[in-house]
């Protein structure tokens, strides 16, 4: 198989104790449960966990599936106050159903015979490129683990694809090849150059990751500085206003606030001319009123002027 299979065990709900399935006293239960994922000889095992509704978060990711190799099997076990441990029941999902492209999500009974025994909420699917187009930064992120795991295998002389038996143990400074044969020394070399290659590849991520990191965050401080900018202006603004207010409060208050008003400059309408800011609505209807109203009086005045040169011609 091509892609890495993946499988996840998140949570159960309702599973029972064996001793409530024994004495059917399902009332006072508290039982404590683990998972356990199986295929072929592999399996993962989950912590124990206590309570009828446990969250498990238990995955298991396997890059090679054997074309023998047909069915995952999950076991949801009791582990008893006495410590002895019984299988509540095993859940049965079929590969050949995931590579055919139905993945599995949701909910599915322990036990197909006894409904008591609760349920498990389980994803399997294949780790393919329309995942990776889902789920980027965990692609990314489980490519490097990848990576690091080819790395330690090389390194350690586990992977048969290079003759690593004979690799010595990394050395501090200078190699001495005196005593080496040729096929040590091409295997020295090849390792060298593989953890090289392995280490730019982490560091050019990792350059990638903070160049990612800096522009965003460049981005978000720009953000802030335009809000802040902004905030500055509107109080501002409602320090014009404030201004105003007072302006107009002290001509109402007083006759000498009037007078005073008169004869001194408004600060306020300066400011708000200054910030590029609206008159205040009630300022601005009422100055749009006085004009009207200076309309209204120059057409009056025109209409009077037109009778007056009437009036005036008629009587010569």
């Amino acid at each position: 198989m091509k892609w890495p299979l993946r499988v996840l065990v998140e949570s159960g709900k309702d599973i029972p104790s064996w001793r409530a399935i024994q004495t059917k006293d399902f009332e006072d239960d508290r039982p404590t449960s683990l998972i356990v994922i199986r295929l072929g000889d592999r399996t993962e095992k989950s912590g124990n966990v206590r309570g009828k509704n446990p969250s498990y978060n238990l995955t298991a990711i396997f890059e090679q599936v054997e074309d023998n190799e047909k069915e995952i099997l999950i076991d949801v076990i009791d582990y008893g106050s006495t410590g002895v441990k019984n299988t509540l029941g095993t859940i049965s999902i079929s590969i050949d159903k995931v590579i055919g492209g139905s993945s599995i999500d949701g909910w599915m009974q322990v036990s197909s015979t006894d409904k008591k025994r609760g349920q498990v909420k389980i994803k399997v699917f294949l780790m393919d490129e329309k995942w990776e187009r889902e789920n980027p930064e965990e692609a990314k992120k489980w490519k490097l683990q990848r990576e690091d795991k080819e790395a330690e295998e090389w390194l350690g002389g586990n992977n048969r694809k290079y003759k690593t038996d004979s690799i010595p143990k990394a050395r501090d400074g200078p190699i001495d090849t005196t005593d080496m044969s040729t096929e040590e020394i091409e295997s020295e070399t090849d390792r060298l150059k593989y953890e090289a290659m392995a280490s730019t590849e982490r560091a050019k991520n990792k350059l990638e990751d903070a160049t990612a990191i800096g522009a965003d965050s460049s981005a978000k401080l720009e953000k802030q500085g335009e809000q802040l900018k902004e905030a500055n202006k509107q109080l501002d603004v409602m320090d014009a206003h404030l201004d105003n207010s007072k302006r107009k409060i002290r001509g109402i208050k007083s006759l000498g606030g009037a007078i005073k008003n008169k004869f001194s400059k408004n600060k306020g309408k300066e400011k708000l001319k200054g910030l590029g800011a609206d008159i205040p609505p009630e300022e601005k209807k009422i100055k749009e009123t006085k004009v009207k109203e200076e309309e209204i009086v120059a057409v009056e005045n025109r209409n009077r002027l037109a009778v007056w040169k009437g009036e005036s011609d008629a009587l010569k």
